[in-house]
């Protein structure tokens, strides 16, 4: 499956949401559930590690947007901080 929309996954270390897991065969992560992923169109045997409802190429995306928001409550907390210290 390719979807544009996909356009990064990462970790600190490797720059991939999914350490390591992609293979050629696949996601090493994937743990099937019996379910398809909840993205709408996409029909991939959902199940990994982190979520039993989505693809690993979804996840990736998920779990990056699960990021930005933690990065952009961290980044109201830096600016809070830095008006209490001025």
């Amino acid at each position: 499956m390719s979807d544009p929309a996909i356009t990064r996954k990462r970790d600190v270390a490797s720059g991939h949401t999914h350490p390591g897991c992609v293979r050629p065969n696949g996601h090493v992560c994937q743990r099937p559930s019996g379910r398809v992923c909840v993205e709408d169109g996409c029909g991939e045997p959902a199940g990994t590690r982190w979520g039993p409802c989505w693809c690993p190429e979804h996840d990736a995306v998920r779990i990056d947007r699960i990021e930005a928001g933690f990065a952009a409550v961290a980044a109201e907390f830096e600016a809070q901080k830095l008006k209490t210290n001025e």
